[in-house]
Order: C-alpha cells, then sequence, then structure tokens
C-alpha cells in the first residue's frame, strides 16, 4: 500500500514509500520527472525540479528522486551522503529497495560483490559466447570481439573501425582494475580469454583484417613471425639485407622532383602524388611512425628519417613564412599527395596575412 509523507525539507511536496512525488498545495498536481544520465557512472536517474519560496522570491533547485524518498523516510544518524540502490535498478526508488552510503564506500560495495553481477548466461546466444578475462574480472570478453563490464551492466566505449583506419591504429579500450586504469588492445583480452598460449608467445598476430577480432582471426605470434606474416601480406620490407618495394606503376600526370637534404641533391626523387624512389629508381614502400609514413635516406653513409609528407611539401608548395610544419587537409595522416597538403602558419602571422587581404579589399 503507498504511504505519503510531506517532504522535510520543502512542505509543498509529498513523497510516497513507492518512489512517487506530487505537489500538495496546488490540487495535488503530480510533478513532471525527468531522466538524467550519469556519464561517470554509465546509470541513469530521475530528476525533478522542485519549486520553492525563499526571501520572498520563488526560487527552484534539481533534486534525485531516489534522494528525496530517502530523506523522507530513512533516518541517517551518520549524515551520510549518497543513496544507492540494492537491486542495482536505479528506477526502482521504492524505501525498501535504499539505503543510505558513503560516497567513498560505494565502490568498496562493489568489490564485496554486494552487487549481484551480470550473469554470462544472460549474454550468451548461439553465434556470440563470452567468458570472464582472467585478470580483469569486471569484464566479460566474447568470441567476436565485444566487451561487457558485468559489474555495472555497460558495454565500454571501443574505438569504432572508421576512426582506425582513418589514424592507422588497433581497436582499444580502456578497462579498470582495483580502481586503476589501463588501456588495452581488444585483440589481446580476446585472446587471453579464449586462446591457449603454452609457448607464452609475446604478441597476437591478426591472420585477416586487423580491425577484426573474432577468435578465428587472432593467434598467439612471436615478433618474428608476425613481421614474416606482415612481408606475406605486402605490408613490410623483408629481411636479410633483400627490399622488397612498391611497384613501379605510372600515374599519369604525375610530376616527379629530386629531394634536397641540406642543400644538395641527395639522389632520391619526390612526386606530387607523395611517392618516393631511391638512388635506383625503386618506389620506397617507408614505414609507420604513429599514422605518417616515414622513409629512410642514405646520405654520405649516414642515415636520415623524414617524413614523407614533409618532403612532398618541401618539393611542391610555397612556404613564404619558412612554416617547421605541415598538415594535412583532410585528415588522413598517410594522404602525402601535394594537393591534400599545406604548411602550418604561426597565429601571429596568419592573422597578419588576413589585415593585408581586408586592407587590399
Amino acid at each position: 500500500m503507498e504511504h505519503w509523507k510531506t517532504y522535510p525539507v520543502y512542505d509543498n511536496y509529498e513523497v510516497s514509500n513507492l518512489g512517487n512525488i506530487r505537489k500538495i498545495k496546488k490540487g495535488s498536481r503530480p510533478v513532471t520527472i525527468y531522466t538524467e544520465h550519469n556519464k561517470n557512472t554509465g546509470t541513469k536517474y530521475y530528476l525533478i525540479s522542485v519549486q520553492f519560496k525563499r526571501d520572498g522570491k520563488h526560487r527552484s533547485s534539481r533534486k534525485f528522486l531516489h534522494k528525496l524518498v530517502a530523506e523522507t523516510f530513512l533516518p541517517n544518524p551518520d549524515n551520510k551522503r549518497s543513496v544507492h540502490h540494492k537491486n542495482r535498478d536505479t528506477f526502482d526508488n521504492r524505501v525498501e529497495n535504499l539505503e543510505w552510503c558513503d560516497r567513498k564506500n560505494v565502490f568498496r560495495v562493489i568489490a564485496e560483490n554486494k552487487f549481484q553481477r551480470i550473469s554470462l548466461e544472460s549474454l550468451n546466444t548461439e553465434d556470440e559466447k563470452w567468458q570472464i578475462h582472467p585478470e580483469f574480472t569486471d569484464y566479460a570478453i566474447s568470441n567476436k570481439g565485444n566487451i561487457h563490464n558485468v559489474t555495472y551492466d555497460k558495454r565500454p566505449i571501443i574505438r569504432d573501425e572508421e576512426y582506425c583506419r582513418k589514424k592507422g591504429v588497433y581497436k582499444s579500450v580502456q578497462v579498470r582494475k582495483e580502481r586503476k586504469r589501463y588501456h588495452k588492445l581488444v585483440q589481446r583480452l580476446v585472446a587471453e580469454t579464449f586462446i591457449p598460449n603454452p609457448d607464452s608467445k609475446p604478441t597476437v598476430n591478426h591472420i585477416g583484417s586487423k580491425y577484426d577480432n573474432c577468435t578465428e582471426n587472432l593467434e598467439w605470434a612471436t615478433y618474428r613471425e608476425q613481421w614474416d606474416h606482415e612481408i606475406n601480406l605486402g605490408k613490410r620490407e623483408g629481411h636479410g639485407g633483400k627490399h622488397t618495394y612498391l611497384p613501379d606503376t605510372e600515374i599519369e600526370g604525375e610530376i616527379w622532383k629530386p629531394v634536397f637534404l641540406f642543400g644538395d641533391d641527395s639522389g632520391y626523387t619526390v612526386s606530387d602524388q607523395g611517392r618516393i624512389k631511391n638512388k635506383k629508381g625503386n618506389l620506397m614502400k617507408g614505414t609507420r611512425r604513429g599514422s605518417c609514413i616515414v622513409v629512410s635516406l642514405y646520405v654520405d653513409s649516414k642515415k636520415r628519417c623524414r617524413f614523407v609528407h614533409s618532403l612532398v611539401a618541401t618539393a611542391f608548395i610555397l612556404n613564404p613564412y619558412n612554416s617547421a610544419e605541415t598538415r594535412h587537409k583532410n585528415g588522413i595522416l598517410n594522404d602525402n599527395r601535394a594537393e591534400n597538403l599545406e604548411w602550418k602558419i604561426r597565429k601571429d602571422l596568419e592573422d597578419l596575412e588576413k589585415n593585408k587581404n581586408d586592407l587590399n579589399l
């Protein structure tokens, strides 16, 4: 049975033991209830706007409904500040489902497993199977490369494939252990959960696409095995002094210019399409540094590493302000065509250039 009591702070409201609220000075009119999402914990709560009068002025304040119920029906001799839900349903604001708790002890309650964890049976389907990660026990990992937090019943944010392709990185996720954050690769979490590693190999290799983290696409590998696999796919240069080069295909309208280092012709050439040829005329593949491409140039028996976009910009784009940095117009850092590059201008010089254009107008 529902029992109503006057809210002790604002006497123009009544709160019930079932978690309802109403305004009593205007014909027991119901109060509009909103829903607020807590980004820190991933939970949602009912929220209301309380109207009251102070110092002769009408004022309003936002209050959580579960806290109003607790302040009305539950004694709080220790002056605890937080209220949590016993059954983890944040929309169930019945009195018997609420209790006062110190804010600093909320995580301790979770660690002592006073909250019922989500069962794996509720997550398993015919195609997707879930298991608890052996180290990060708050997280369940699926054979399809998905992750679920079984303590908070939510899925952490995994970098999407479009972002990873644009930046040239693997899918990753942030997980917690003993209140500490760890940044982990998704393929490693899946392999540690499902794939045995009797030889203690240090890396996880993608058999096919590096954005597909299903168990069928993953295997444990040594650094050499992973390197050889990338060579077979044409992603890296070979070992033992033998280098593999890109096929020398012609691009219509492509322009080539010499690469100058320290004022002298290095013997290398660069094109407006973002390609580099060595002294023998072979197309160089380069290596990735972050999301950019770097090539190694040998001048006077010394190795010089240079970004491809920097070589292209130096050869094809005017640099009146002697800027040291270039920018990719479309945001794709491995698209090194000259039409996609421009020199960065310092803020003070950029403002000066705008003033000149205004004067010319």
